[in-house]
């Protein structure tokens, strides 16, 4: 059976994890370091980017299932994200308590300093709620494993979604509804909550992103709105050069034009990128490369790792004046190590599960 392999996708991928790694270096080194330079300071919109990519392909590879076969397994769902998942998520959880534990003596289960608490949420993937419940946390002393709260986001969302393509037959609708119910939450909260413990959580809960992204694969998916909207719109070449700008400015100026839209904002834009990468063959831009479809393929392990080799790098390396130039250097030895774990990790640990859970797709891939 050929395996279905969608362009550019891992080329996105590689794009959003480097983005994350050299905000979160600036933001930990500047720390740590006194590094006043900043190549790059805000994470967050590679974070949805990533939301934003993983709506679009998991609901992709969910309709095709439907379509094919006339159904969605769930079961064989939820076993895949577990072996996808679960092994690394919870072995990054004992490594950064280990980590923070052995070299920077901080108890991360210290139930006086509320650490349990966090500890406990990350454990059954409700990370996001770590802001809401206890603010003065581990997410600004030592945020080694602040990053786990977008999987945890990711988890609540694919507990439900895929019943939602199992059961309606257009679901398109029901894509429609959930965002407009979700906005609707977000202004509510922003109204009438903002100085509660529910305006750090809607801000980071960002199923709406990734709801923006499965609307882009019920499009190219659907031949009537493939034909009548994807291929004369969508493909426009101006359309594309229009996306690539917003990009572009979102990850150098990082404007924030629609408060608490903003993310929604930029996720339309994303699919539009995403659609003509993966579906496009006169794409203006193509992200096919050996580079990126490697970085691409241990994307995860990349975003997983690269907190962790800080830490453990900041305790033995030189700490010298404040530079450009140490900034770059370490900068590259951080970003070498994480791609060396992260490929050690997916050859001698993740490749066990992922052969599983192939094993058990009834539509294969290569993303």
């Amino acid at each position: 059976m050929n395996k279905l392999y969608l362009p550019g996708l891992n080329g996105m991928r590689a794009i959003a994890a480097l983005v994350v790694v050299i905000a979160h270096f600036t933001q930990i080194f500047g720390v740590l370091f006194g590094f006043s330079f900043s190549l790059y300071n805000e994470g967050g919109l590679a974070v949805t980017l990533f939301f934003t990519l993983s709506g679009y392909l998991i609901t992709y590879l969910l309709l095709l299932e439907k379509e094919k076969f006339g159904t969605i397994s769930l079961k064989a769902f939820y076993l895949r994200r577990i072996l996808r998942i679960w092994p690394l998520y919870y072995l990054i959880i004992i490594l950064g308590i280990a980590i923070m534990y052995l070299l920077y003596n901080q108890n991360l289960l210290n139930s006086a300093d509320g650490n349990l608490t966090e500890i406990i949420l990350y454990i059954i993937f409700a990370g996001n709620f770590v802001g809401a419940v206890h603010p003065v946390s581990i997410h600004d002393t030592y945020p080694i494993l602040v990053i786990l709260w977008s999987l945890g986001v990711e988890e609540q969302f694919y507990l439900f979604w895929p019943l939602l393509l199992k059961v309606f037959k257009a679901p398109i609708k029901i894509f429609l509804f959930f965002l407009a119910g979700f906005a609707i939450i977000k202004i509510v909260i922003r109204l009438f909550f903002v100085d509660t413990i529910l305006s750090p959580f809607i801000s980071q809960t960002r199923l709406d992103c990734m709801a923006i992204g499965a609307i882009g694969a019920y499009l190219v998916l659907d031949k009537e709105l493939y034909k009548n909207y994807v291929r004369p719109f969508l493909f426009n070449k101006f359309v594309q050069i229009f996306a690539w700008v917003v990009f572009a400015i979102g990850f150098t100026i990082w404007l924030k034009p629609f408060s608490i839209f903003t993310e929604d904002f930029y996720s339309i834009f994303f699919t539009i990128l995403l659609i003509n990468i993966s579906k496009n063959e006169n794409t203006i831009i193509t992200l096919e490369s050996k580079l990126f479809n490697f970085l691409g393929r241990i994307s995860y392990g990349i975003y997983m790792y690269h907190v962790s080799v800080m830490f453990v790098l900041a305790k033995f390396i030189y700490k010298p004046q404040d530079t450009i130039l140490y900034y770059f250097l370490y900068l590259t030895i951080v970003i070498l190590l994480t791609v060396l774990a992260a490929y050690l990790s997916n050859q001698y640990i993740e490749s066990y599960f992922l052969k599983k859970k192939n094993s058990m797709s009834k539509i294969k891939t290569t993303n």
